[in-house]
């Protein structure tokens, strides 16, 4: 008489945990000529709003809360310009 082997399957992975979701960026605006906040803390809808009042992009430092270093960064020329665009379709 022979006898069957039954192999069985390998319990199914346990489903990784869902990576938290970002936190929305924050961001601050300064006017550039009079040193002036003109937004602090703000998501980035208002501070794309706030853009809508200057004449150039050159015209204020944009920054960005960065939680893990507990800082400000402020924006690079090219992450500016990005936001500036944004503003033009408003």
């Amino acid at each position: 008489k022979l006898d069957t082997v039954r192999l069985g399957r390998a319990p199914a992975p346990a489903p990784a945990p869902e990576a938290p979701q970002p936190a929305p960026l924050r961001f601050r605006i300064v006017d550039v000529a009079s040193g002036t906040e003109l937004a602090h803390d703000v998501d980035a809808r208002a501070a794309i709003e706030e853009l809508a009042h200057l004449r150039s992009v050159l015209d204020a430092r944009i920054y960005v809360w960065v939680p893990q270093d507990d800082r400000w960064r402020l924006l690079t020329l090219d992450e500016r310009r990005l936001m500036w665009r944004f503003r033009d379709e408003l």
